[in-house]
């Protein structure tokens, strides 16, 4: 990144939902690397390890209507949230957060969101977790104009794919 690309990014603040999980935790650093002003946004900001010169806010999707002071002044969300680790009912929380998230970003004038769902195939019956990604990524997309990236299973230590498949090596 050359230095005038990294002073324009400078201006732009992107905000990262879902910062503590695996992916938002590699993505923060690699945002202020390139010149970003970066904030994260969780239900418990307080608890994040704080990062110099980043910007800590809450932001609950369990609140009917999460607070659009967060976004404000936010150009593009990175939507990284997945209620699947709150066990059962998730894909009703994940269409609800995906709707209330929505109506915070329009309301904030967030002009960009990218939303990291899953690789599902065409014509396939889905399980239920990967129905949820999509039906989030069309939540998204209709609602705020989201893009919506897939990606595979995304493996490294600390992510919740490697704990599993760690646990699942450990009793086989």
């Amino acid at each position: 990144m050359t230095d005038s690309q990294t002073s324009s990014n400078a201006a732009r603040t992107v905000a990262v939902t879902g910062a503590t999980g695996f992916v938002g935790r590699a993505l923060v650093p690699r945002l202020m690397e390139a010149g970003y002003a970066v904030r994260r946004l969780g239900r418990h900001p307080e608890t994040f390890n704080r990062v110099e010169g980043v910007e800590d806010r809450r932001f609950d999707l369990d609140d009917e209507r999460p607070d659009e002071a967060a976004l404000v002044g936010v150009d593009t969300v990175f939507y990284l949230v997945h209620a699947m680790g709150g066990g059962g009912g998730f894909a009703a929380r994940d269409r609800a957060y995906a709707q209330r998230f929505v109506g915070a970003a329009r309301t904030a004038g967030v002009r960009h969101v990218i939303y990291l769902g899953g690789l599902y195939p065409k014509g396939t019956a889905l399980s239920q977790h990967l129905a949820s990604r999509r039906e989030v990524g069309d939540i998204l997309r209709r609602g705020c104009g989201a893009l919506h990236v897939r990606a595979g299973i995304i493996l490294g230590a600390g992510s919740a794919s490697f704990e599993m498949m760690c646990d699942l090596v450990r009793r086989l």
